[in-house]
């Protein structure tokens, strides 16, 4: 019996506890610090008594043999497989990288954004690409950016036209925004089939206008109208 190779174990921050987490089988836990330093002893090649304890790391795949893990491995690749041409596929659609905050923390800052807007021409070869790739599958559409609710009226039409070519293919969409701009998006989101809007928040007031502010440097969450 051995070690998993699955495993990430470590100390839980300000806290005497510690947790274990298994990436084959899915199982988590907290231990007690007596538990993991009987764990810890282990790893260094000491043996664990055969008590409830050992038996329940070895019940939850925590310890386990090459033989065992490789069969799971390969039940769960298998199970993917015959899984995958039957679950829902999500179509991620960049509007744009274009953005109207400056987050401490973007990384696509860093990349190549032309000054090409988002046209019709666009939209209309995204969606002949999923015809022409995923037909027959159950699907939906996420958008976002860059921040994909700019406040503009090509913008505002562009996303329009997308919403109305998800509609005659009979397809949901979600947004990912940062929500600054979302009320100028309510009335032609109102009655379309949207599966949800995330609005990215980091946590409270002073918390997230001190990482995300607007490119001109004033705070966020006092500027917004929420809904």
């Amino acid at each position: 019996m051995k070690y998993s190779k699955y495993n990430i174990f470590s100390k839980i921050r300000n806290s005497e506890n510690y947790f274990i987490i298994n990436l084959l089988t899915g199982n988590a836990e907290i231990l007690g610090i007596g538990e993991a330093e009987k764990l810890k002893a282990f790893m260094k090649g000491q043996v664990l008594p055969n008590d409830a304890f050992s038996q329940e790391l070895i019940a939850k795949g925590y310890l386990s043999e090459d033989s065992e893990e490789n069969r799971i491995y390969r039940k769960r690749y298998l199970d993917f497989l015959d899984s995958r041409s039957n679950d829902e596929i999500q179509l991620f659609f960049v509007t744009n990288y274009s953005c109207n905050f400056a987050c401490t923390y973007c990384y696509q800052d860093q990349y190549n954004n032309p000054s090409q807007e988002l046209n019709t021409d666009v939209i209309d070869s995204f969606f002949n690409y999923i015809k022409n790739e995923f037909a027959g599958r159950k699907k939906y559409i996420t958008v976002f950016g860059g921040e994909p609710l700019l406040n503009s009226l090509k913008q505002i039409a562009a996303i329009e036209y997308l919403l109305q070519k998800a509609e005659d293919e009979k397809l949901e969409i979600s947004f990912v925004t940062n929500g600054y701009n979302l009320v100028n998006y309510i009335n032609i989101f109102k009655n379309r089939s949207i599966r949800e809007i995330q609005v990215t928040l980091d946590g409270t007031e002073f918390v997230h206008d001190s990482r995300r502010f607007l490119k001109s440097g004033s705070g966020i969450q006092s500027d917004c109208i929420w809904y």
